[in-house]
This record gives C-alpha cells, structure tokens and sequence, in this order.
C-alpha cells in the first residue's frame, strides 16, 4: 500500500510523511500537480493528500487530469489553507474523499486515512471474490438471473447462451413464463408465488421445462430468493438456472428416482444413509464403518463451502 503527500511547502510535507510513518506504507512526495500526477499514474496510491494553491500545476488541475474510474478505489483527502465554498464543491465533483482546512484537525485527518483504507479493502476483497466466483462459473452449466415483482428479466447473464441458445437483450423486460413450455406454467405459478399471489421468500431446486433458440424443451433447475426493500415490499427474485440436462448425461448409468437419489452425512461429513441410485458411487465404507462424503468433492472450494455451511447451521 503506497500514500502520496502533495505540498509545495516542504515543512508540511516532513510533517505529513513523520505522522503517516504509523501507517507502514511506502510514502511518496511530490511538489506540484504535475510531479503529483506521474507519481500517480505510476503507483496508484491508495491515499492522496493534496494541497490545491501549487506552482506549475495546481491541485485542482491535478484532479482534472486524473483517469476518474481510479478516484473509486483510490481515495484523494485535500488538505488545504485556501478554497471557498466554490472550490470545496468542484473537488467533490472530481472525486475527492474529504476536504479539510489548515491547520488541520489531526483526528479528522486520522479518520479520513482510516476510512479511506477500508474502503480500498473493501474493494479488493469483493475484486477477490468477484474472480473466484468467475472462475468457479466457467465449469458450471448455470446462469445468473434476476427479475422484478412480476418475474420480468432485469439481468440474465451471458451464460444463458450455453444453456438456452438466446442472448441476455432477448430475454430482459419479458416474464419468465414467455421461455418455460406450457405444461409447465401451471407449476410456475404455483411454485413461485403464495394463495395471494406475493412472491415466495425462496425456490429450492424447482425444475421446469424451458423452449431454447431451436424450440426444444431443456429441463432447468432454479434456485431463487426473493428480493426485499427496507419496509418488506417485495422488489423481485434473484437466482440461477441450471442445466439439468448436462446433470443427467454425466450419469447415464444412474436410474434416477427423486425419492431413492439422496445422501444424508453428518455435522463431520460422514455419509449415514445413502438412496440406491447414489450408493453406486460411493464405494466401500472405509475402515472405521464411515465414509467422508467430502472425498468425493474434486473442487476444494466445495469442500470449504459444505464445510462452512454447517458450522454456521445452514442449509445446503
């Protein structure tokens, strides 16, 4: 993590790098916008300090000229003895986190940094788990989807390509029901919604029939909640699609029957019943009279998500 401290006035600067020495960051100077602004392209800083009356290139020029997809994750903290009302306005305008006048109040300088830290982590951390959650997409046969209160599409991901042959813009604004086969709309209804037709708060592993590009029916399981406002209103559903088709075909050998196709496995996960239709995966039991049901999952990923879901009682 790097911080930046930009100041023509050298005393300001010793002082600034002396108290973010607490930090342990690479902390970088500069004398002007201009000097400011390689350094910043360079390195991305985390956090900018910035004074605005500079020779050369002034703070506000500075700010002009920076790329503003960076001032979302990198965070500038202008620090000041001159600017008005007018200048205060534009900085927020280009992005600035936090206007503050010199002298400057230590503590809320503090908190500033503090602040800005946790939102940079906070964006990394949800970049971290935004690529794993893409490459864990790549080898599963699903889509992404959400829709409103009527169950018209307001996002379908580009997945549903793979399983469907459409594309997400010929899907968005029409209701689910226009892409499930006929049979099936009946089932829709009953499943998605209660007696007084409000959205249910979930759909577990629901089933149904859906028409592809070509006009052929593909079976897609969906898992769904439904997405509330703060007062409780229901805005709509947020769920997946998956192909059950690629389910079936990894398993040709399996005579499926819903009421013999389970596992149970404990708080351990050890498997203590298994229907028929699985048992032929599973093998022998191991020499203690238990099988782990974890040794089957190739993905370490499921194994720590099965793992986590029970040590916090969820259901999975």
């Amino acid at each position: 993590m790097k911080f930046l401290v930009v100041d023509d006035d050298s005393y300001v600067r010793e002082m600034l790098i002396r108290y973010l020495s607490d930090y342990e960051v690479e902390i970088l100077q500069a004398t002007n916008g201009e000097e400011a602004l390689e350094q910043f392209n360079q390195h991305l800083p985390t956090v900018t300090i910035l004074d605005l009356n500079m020779p050369v290139m002034t703070g506000l020029e500075f700010l002009e000229k920076l790329d503003p997809k960076h001032l979302t994750t990198h965070f500038v903290i202008v620090m000041t003895g001159h600017g008005g009302d007018e200048d205060i306005e534009r900085c927020y305008n280009l992005g600035v986190q936090s206007f503050l006048h010199k002298p400057v109040n230590f503590f809320e300088l503090k908190g500033s940094i503090n602040r800005a830290v946790r939102l940079h982590e906070a964006f990394n951390n949800v970049q971290k788990l935004n690529r794993r959650l893409s490459l864990r997409q790549q080898d599963i046969p699903n889509a992404l989807w959400e829709s409103d209160s009527n169950l018209c599409f307001t996002y379908v991901e580009e997945t549903i390509g793979t399983l469907l042959g459409l594309s997400p813009e010929e899907m968005l604004g029409k209701p689910i029901s226009d892409f499930i086969a006929k049979k099936d709309l009946l089932e829709l209804d009953l499943k998605f919604k209660d007696k007084e037709k409000q959205l249910k708060p979930k759909i577990k592993g629901l089933t149904l029939d859906f028409i592809n590009s070509d006009q052929e029916l593909v079976p897609l399981q969906i898992f769904a909640n439904n997405t509330q406002e703060l007062d409780s209103k229901s805005m709509g559903m947020v769920g997946v699609f998956r192909n059950m088709k690629a389910f079936t075909e990894l398993m040709p050998s399996a005579e499926f029957n819903e009421k013999d196709f389970y596992v149970y496995i404990n708080q351990q996960g050890e498997i203590i019943d298994a229907g028929k239709s699985v048992a032929q995966f599973l093998g022998p039991a191991s020499a203690e009279g238990k099988t782990n049901f974890l040794q089957f999952l190739v993905d370490p990923a499921l194994e720590y998500l099965i793992t986590f879901a029970f040590n916090q009682r969820e259901d999975v």
